[in-house]
């Protein structure tokens, strides 16, 4: 029974480092005398008072598995207690499993980094592994701008605590191919008014920017995703602390309502921003109300020129930009996006690139029909059956018609402020001029062929009531018929 207690106090002492288990297990070590222990030959060894515990921890939601450089113990995905001699250097490293993401060292070890430890007492090491998701939104982890000295000269990177570099904000990336490629997508999501009179038109959209930074590669295996994920204020501090090819909208004022930002393993950045704004624009009302318009989002890169940013669209721009399935606007049907690039001249003479997105949105012509065509036949219905088709004085019919002018000014005046882009030669202000025609003809009319005076001249008097017979059904369907044909002309065309 004694024998049995012994052997089990030796198996811990040597389990705890205490013994070593060459001296433990010599049999010469112990003997029973007469039932009384003796222990002999068990000396103190310098060896076995200089093995120390390294206590590796593995905690966190994700999994991963800690190794060490010389391999020392083999790779555990668990707790486990490495045994080392006193003075032994060793480094750890740290690799998730797919799917996590190594967050860094606590205890005796700090940093995401490879762990370097020297064993001059018993160490304790936790390395954290957290779930990461290809999509995941890391909010957690804010990076910042940092500078490392090599060599004596200053680099413009450096690898944060997270494990993933940064570059320096206000230079272009070294390495990248001049001029660096940016990519334009925009995303139409609603058109909530546009204004004739002001020429603006307010909208949300999606703006989209990709690049390709070299200071931003990273290793997808160490991350444990190939993609990397920032929003909100994560996204907002990041790019504080990224270069960015700073493109402003040169025609409005927008409110960022939302943003995030994708971070890709071969170094590809892509920015997207939620807007929601005012966008000024020209308006053409030459075909009004059967016009067409173009809404413009001019972007352009006014920090860099364009031998150092060019501002393109590849095939996958052009897949995410668009229209919203199902926008609509009161008046307007929207059709499409369509994109041109141009270059604008700066102050300093240099030339910048410029990206304009136009939206083309057709102007519904039912809205506008009973606005514009029923004053405009009525202004002109009330005279022509007074003149034609009553019997009445001259001096009424004439009155009928100046009433008719006055109103007809009215309209005008109407439409040229409520439609200031209205221009000399459009659909409208032909109308109004064939309105105008058309009233001084029937003034002309009135004064001639039904004066009293006039029709006594002629010698035969069956003349003048066949023209005003004829006159009576050829002169209303001509005006209508003009105004048809000329809004004919002006829709297709």
């Amino acid at each position: 029974m004694m024998r049995r207690i012994l052997i089990s106090i030796i198996l811990l002492l040597v389990s705890q480092g205490v013994l070593p288990a060459d001296e433990a297990n010599s049999p010469s070590n112990v003997t029973l005398d007469n039932q009384a222990l003796k222990v002999e030959s068990i000396k103190p060894s310098t060896k076995a008072f200089n093995r120390l515990a390294l206590n590796i921890i593995i905690s966190g939601t994700g999994r991963g598995t800690v190794t060490s450089h010389p391999e020392r113990f083999p790779p555990c995905d668990s707790d486990y207690i490495a045994k080392f001699h006193i003075g032994d250097s060793v480094a750890l490293i740290a690799t998730p499993s797919p799917g996590s993401l190594f967050t860094g060292w606590n205890g005796d070890c700090s940093g995401s980094g490879d762990c370097m430890v020297r064993m001059t007492k018993a160490k304790n090491v936790n390395a954290n592994f957290m779930l990461a998701k290809a999509n995941q939104t890391i909010d957690a982890i804010i990076l910042k701008p940092a500078t490392l000295t090599m060599g004596g000269s200053t680099t413009a990177s450096a690898t944060a605590s997270s494990g993933l570099p940064v570059s320096n904000s206000d230079k272009l990336p070294e390495n990248a191919p001049r001029p660096i490629r940016i990519g334009i997508a925009v995303s139409v999501n609603e058109i909530t008014k546009i204004s004739d009179q002001t020429g603006t038109f307010e909208g949300n959209l999606d703006l989209r920017l990709r690049w390709n930074d070299p200071n931003m590669i990273f290793d997808a295996r160490k991350m444990g995703a190939n993609r990397l994920t920032f929003a909100q204020e994560a996204a907002t501090k990041k790019l504080a602390g990224i270069w960015n090819p700073a493109i402003t909208l040169a025609n409005g004022k927008v409110q960022v309502l939302e943003q995030g930002m994708f971070i890709y393993a071969d170094g590809t950045v892509i920015h997207i921003q939620r807007l929601q704004g005012t966008f000024d624009a020209k308006y053409n009302l030459a075909a009004f109300p059967f016009d067409t318009q173009s809404l413009p989002i001019r972007l352009v890169s006014r920090k860099y020129n364009m031998d150092q940013v060019s501002l393109t669209q590849d095939q996958v721009d052009i897949n995410k930009s668009g229209l919203r399935q199902g926008i609509s606007l009161s008046a307007w049907k929207p059709k499409r996006i369509e994109f041109t690039t141009s270059r604008t001249r700066g102050w300093n003479g240099e030339y910048f690139s410029e990206m304009e997105a136009r939206i083309l949105v057709s102007r519904i012509p039912q809205s506008y029909l009973f606005a514009i065509f029923i004053p405009l036949l009525l202004i002109m219905l009330i005279p022509t059956l007074m003149t034609l088709y009553t019997k009445a004085d001259i001096a009424p019919r004439l009155t009928a018609w100046s009433a008719s002018i006055l109103s007809l000014v009215a309209l005008s005046f109407t439409f040229s402020t409520r439609y200031s882009a209205l221009d000399s030669d459009s659909f409208v202000v032909q109308l109004v001029t064939i309105g105008f025609g058309y009233q001084m003809f029937m003034i002309l009319f009135t004064i001639t062929l039904l004066s009293p005076q006039v029709a006594d001249r002629f010698s035969n008097k069956f003349i003048v009531p066949e023209v005003l017979g004829y006159l009576r059904w050829t002169i209303p369907p001509a005006l209508i018929g003009l105004i048809l044909t000329q809004a004919l002309l002006t829709a297709l065309s």
